[in-house]
């Protein structure tokens, strides 16, 4: 998990540099894009974890549903900030969109290949 944890704050400050850079509205969606890319990955991280110690049979199950969850909400939030007017004018959906992705596709890797040293361990 180790690896996980640090690509994350590696990921953070790159997040907060563009942000900063960005700034506005434009900048907001991505630290949200970040902070809700890492929070759903890292959750489906410790959720695999969990299944790979105790009902191994079931990884490639929670892997899939973990996945499915990111796309859900990948999609719910973008079209909130695409009609509530309110989101809309603090963050920009595009950006939230493509940080959001971004991290994902980038972490998702990371914390599996973690979760699959628990599999070698074992």
């Amino acid at each position: 998990m180790i690896r996980f944890t640090v690509s994350c704050l590696i990921g953070l400050c790159i997040a907060t540099l563009v942000s900063m850079q960005f700034g506005g509205a434009r900048g907001t969606g991505v630290m949200m894009g970040f902070f809700g890319g890492a929070g759903l990955t890292g959750l489906g991280v410790s959720a695999q974890r969990y299944v790979m110690l105790h009902l191994p049979a079931r990884i490639m199950q929670v892997h899939v549903l973990a996945f499915l969850a990111k796309i859900v909400a990948l999609a719910v939030m973008t079209i909130a900030f695409r009609t509530n007017d309110a989101l809309a004018q603090s963050a920009d959906y595009a950006a939230f969109a493509v940080t959001f992705a971004a991290v994902v596709a980038v972490l998702l890797p990371i914390g599996a290949m973690d979760v699959g040293r628990l599999s070698s361990k074992r």
